[in-house]
This record gives C-alpha cells, structure tokens and sequence, in this order.
C-alpha cells in the first residue's frame, strides 16, 4: 500500500470566499471573517497519485472549534471522482473502496475538497494533513 498526503498549511479556499487562511503551529487555520459567509469549501491538492493503483481510504487529521466538515468531494485531474455527506468535527478515515474502481488513476493530481460550516464567527478549523491511502 501507498500514501500521497498533503499538509494542512496546503489549505486553499475558493475564489470570492472571505474565510482567513493562515499557518499557525504548522497547521493550516481556516476562520470566517464575517457572519454572513459561515459556510464554503476549502481544497487541498495531492499531485502524483501511484498510477495505476486504487484509492482506499481518505484520512483527515484535523480539529475544530465549533466547525463541521459536512461533505467531501475528490477530482481527478477536474473530473469529479467521489462525492460523500460526512459530517465531521473531528479527525477520520473515510473508507473508499467501494467506489475504488473510479478512482484508479493514471492522473496527475487529485483535489479533496471540504464543503465546512461554522457555528459563528468565533469558529475555526485547523488541518494537520489530509491524505490517500492507495493499494
């Protein structure tokens, strides 16, 4: 088995998104800035999958203050590959084997993408690293 990760200091909001992005402790800390956008996607980008092999499982090291993860979303060179409601507030393993076969690649780059909600504008998320194990 292999495993292409990214750090969580790789964190990229969408264009138009007033969300802060910084590093803080070698994490990557996403805060809403007002309280009209307390919700919107953040990305994280994982270049050179192992060709030819096929994702397992999705793990995301992160923790939040009043902030949930509701959906994740991962493309393949554009292409949308895997789509899932998860609801998370904390560290996990989302298994992807069963949609394995669409996500074999012989691809560049992969890009996981967090649809995230914060409660008010007290709340943050910090990613440590988001990651693919593949076999």
């Amino acid at each position: 088995m292999s495993y292409c990760s990214t750090a969580g200091i790789a964190v990229l909001k969408e264009s138009g998104s007033t969300f802060q992005t910084k590093v803080q402790d070698g994490a990557g800390l996403v805060q809403p800035t007002n309280g009209s956008q307390l919700e919107g996607k953040v990305y994280f980008a994982i270049p050179y999958p192992p060709r030819a092999s096929a994702a397992q499982n999705l793990h995301v090291n992160f923790s939040s203050t009043n902030t949930t993860i509701v959906s994740t979303t991962i493309y393949y060179d554009g292409d949308e590959r895997f789509k899932k409601d998860i609801r998370q507030t904390s560290s996990f393993t989302q298994p992807l084997r069963a949609t394995a076969s669409s996500l074999s690649t012989d691809k560049e780059g992969i890009c996981v993408a967090f649809a995230i909600k914060f409660s008010g504008i007290s709340s943050n998320i910090e990613f440590f690293s988001v990651g693919i194990a593949f076999g």
